[in-house]
């Protein structure tokens, strides 16, 4: 990896690991309406498994080691994130109910429930 690059991963990995954490941080607020939607637990895999691609991807990246090293590990990485997304994708593209619903003449006006929220 060329050395100009390294910053850049150190700080996508920083922040990937960041998020991870307040991705958590918010599911366990929220415990009760993680558990009693489908699409919220969805959202939240999608979610985790790209922030996790972006952080071992970093990873890999920042690992000191040669080219042909870091290709089977960047392409193992793609493989299982797309193995754990795979199935949220295809059932949201099966749902016919939208998570999100327009409640308002305004245009670009969205209304999300209050039962999930505090």
């Amino acid at each position: 990896m060329a050395q100009r690059w390294h910053d850049f991963y150190m700080l996508a990995g920083t922040a990937a690991a960041t998020l991870v954490g307040l991705l958590f941080v918010g599911l366990s607020l929220h415990l009760r309406a993680v558990l009693s939607r489908s699409e919220v637990r969805s959202l939240a895999r999608v979610t985790l498994a790209n922030f996790g691609l972006i952080l071992f991807v970093s990873l890999f990246m920042v690992i000191p080691q040669g080219p042909s090293a870091t290709s089977p590990d960047l392409i193992g990485s793609g493989i299982f994130s797309l193995a754990v997304v795979a199935p949220s994708l295809v059932a949201a593209g099966r749902s016919r109910t939208r998570t999100l619903r327009r409640t308002s003449s305004h245009r670009g006006s969205v209304r999300v429930p209050s039962a999930t929220w505090p």
